[in-house]
């Protein structure tokens, strides 16, 4: 990065405790600030709760629309595994949607590639690609492996998973939400009485097969990026497969592995579970100081800014240089110094990028554990944390005059 970018103000140049100043300004004539994006460590997301809760705000990560899993862990449950389970234990491994294989850089070399065919002692599995793949589409590290494709449309993904429920005649119990409110589980009831929808008799039968290959595995994996089952379907697709795995269990062992947490999604459920109770897409809006409720329906940032009861977009990301969504709201972007700006916001500060300017911890995607990113340069851009510790600061002073 050959000259630092400065923090601004409507696109002209200050100091970053002007621009801090005026954010606190900003956030304290707001009256239901949305705070957005949520890219980035375990401090940031940290930071960012706390100064929610101060302004009595609304807190939505980006990739909420397609992380259908926290949503099942609440009213179903899962049977997962680790990514050391995942990598050394299945011997059958099925990937489910396209997408599954390259949501995760690392995924084939660290997790399907990690037995080599060639070692008797430690036997790799079988592989199976359910989804739109070509023979082109495997990486060529997965060449020797054994495998099958079992070609299904992406827009099918959802069904597909559905029919592979009413093959089990014994699905697990419902669970009761007590309050005589309509669960995933009662949709699932509903839907899962479809036998097969618009799937060929050849897409049937390959699902057949599917179903019994896991059905007599030793130990059965099912991995899956919950996008795959369209933004639509995405709560549901991942409780049908929740469901799946979970009935598998009655006769052999079958585990799930969610994939996803690109952009820190997982990091910042697990802090905003630590220190609210409630996963991202709360808000703390509520009568009471400090209290929180969860509704992903209306608390998404894409509903917000529609039924316009945001009046304040704060934009955090620094792991990743994402545009911030459209708005006519005043925007204040804490974001990575090459965060693309279709329009010019309140203030940009641009940041360091956790793990690489400055020291981070961000959580494995299967949540087990926060792992330390040590920097890997030296860096006069600031730390997000900080900033979002100083703006609360600034701003808790400013409440008490």
């Amino acid at each position: 990065m050959d000259k630092l970018p400065k923090p601004q103000i409507k696109g002209k140049d200050v100091s970053l405790d002007k621009a801090l100043a005026h954010i606190s300004k900003t956030l304290r004539q707001a009256h239901h600030p949305l705070f957005s994006g949520l890219a980035g460590d375990v401090n940031v997301a940290r930071a960012v709760v706390r100064l929610a809760r101060a302004s009595r705000g609304t807190l939505d990560h980006i990739n909420t629309p397609r992380l259908g899993n926290t949503r099942v862990a609440q009213t179903f449950g899962w049977v997962a595994c680790t990514l050391s389970e995942a990598a050394l234990r299945p011997d059958v491994f099925v990937v489910v949607g396209k997408e599954s294989l390259s949501i995760n850089p690392r995924f084939v070399e660290r997790i399907l590639a990690r037995r080599s065919p060639k070692d008797a002692q430690h036997k790799s599995p079988h592989l199976i690609f359910l989804g739109s793949y070509k023979e082109s589409d495997i990486p060529d590290l997965l060449k020797p492996y054994s495998k099958e494709i079992i070609p299904i449309a992406d827009e099918s993904l959802f069904e597909a998973i559905r029919y592979l429920n009413t093959l089990d005649h014994h699905p697990p119990k419902d669970i009761d939400d007590h309050n005589g409110h309509t669960t995933l589980d009662d949709k699932q009831d509903k839907s899962t009485k479809q036998t097969g929808g618009t799937l060929s008799n050849d897409e049937l039968s390959a699902l057949r097969h599917l179903y019994e290959t896991l059905l007599n595995a030793q130990y059965g994996c099912v991995a899956f990026y919950a996008g795959v089952f369209g933004e639509q379907h995405t709560d549901m697709g991942a409780l049908s497969l929740a469901r799946f795995v979970k009935s598998l269990n009655r006769t052999t062992r079958c585990a799930s592995l969610a994939l996803g947490n690109n952009l820190g999604d997982y990091t910042m459920q697990s802090v905003a579970v630590w220190l609210t109770g409630k996963p991202a897409c709360s808000s703390f809006s509520g009568t009471k100081t400090g209290e929180v409720e969860h509704n992903p329906a209306v608390f998404n940032t894409a509903n917000m800014l529609a039924q316009k009861r945001a009046d304040t977009l704060f934009w955090i990301a620094p792991l990743a240089p994402l545009a911030p969504p459209k708005s006519n709201l005043p925007t204040i972007v804490i974001a990575h110094p090459n965060t693309p700006l279709k329009k010019t916001p309140e203030v940009f500060i641009p940041t360091g990028i956790p793990g690489i300017d400055y020291d981070a911890h961000l959580f494995r995607l299967d949540s087990s554990a926060a792992l330390r990113l040590d920097k890997i340069r030296d860096s006069e851009l600031p730390n997000a944390a900080h900033l979002l510790e100083q703006v609360r600061e600034q701003y808790e002073a400013g409440a008490k005059k």
